[in-house]
């Protein structure tokens, strides 16, 4: 782990999962209230919820909520992601963290502690949320980075566990994702092979 970087990142309990370099055109991460997760990081990803619309435009977009963590997860790390979509900041009623209600049209960057069950309209658990690690990640809320006020350490490693960049990027930048990438997005094999598809 790197110098300066917080505990929340570091290896605890008997499960780790580390999402790294994800592409996502739904929520980065959808947690089933029945299975409690010991450790899960997502670091250097792209979030982009769309509902039904094309990502680039404003229509269409209603429950757009870019991360979610349901019930009974504990101890997650949210970091250097790139979340949301440009314009988000002036939707009507958009917000950061989805304060009140569930299953609700509206456009978020994070919902935390719901359950599953759409009749309930209250957060059941706030812990997923006190416990979870936001840290140097760039919304288009704010259109700017959040970071972790407890964590002293703004630099972003090009990666948790590789030392070097990966021969499959080619010609890629490294890292190709994040809030201190020129761009913010740059397009990694997988996303171009998709995009080449007939």
């Amino acid at each position: 782990m790197p110098s300066g970087w917080p505990s929340g990142f570091k290896e605890r309990g008997d499960f780790r999962a580390l999402g790294e370099l994800s592409r996502a055109h739904d929520k980065l991460v959808r947690d089933c209230v029945r299975v409690q997760n010991r450790l899960k990081s997502l670091y250097r990803s792209r979030g982009v919820s769309v509902s039904g619309m094309s990502v680039y435009s404003l229509e269409g977009r209603a429950n757009l909520i870019d991360v979610v963590f349901a019930a009974n997860n504990r101890f997650l790390n949210v970091g250097g992601n790139v979340l949301g979509r440009p314009g988000d900041q002036g939707l009507p009623g958009a917000v950061y963290d989805q304060e009140s209600g569930n299953c609700l049209d509206l456009v978020a960057v994070y919902k935390l502690g719901y359950p599953s069950d759409c009749g309930i309209s209250t957060v059941t658990d706030p812990a997923v949320k006190a416990t979870l690690l936001r840290h140097g990640n760039f919304d288009y809320f704010h259109n700017a980075t959040a970071w972790d006020a407890n964590t002293a350490s703004r630099a972003l490693p090009a990666s948790l566990y590789r030392q070097q960049k990966p021969a499959f990027l080619g010609a890629v930048p490294w890292p190709p994702i994040g809030p201190d990438v020129a761009g913010l997005v740059n397009n990694v094999p997988a996303k171009r092979r998709f995009d080449a598809m007939p």
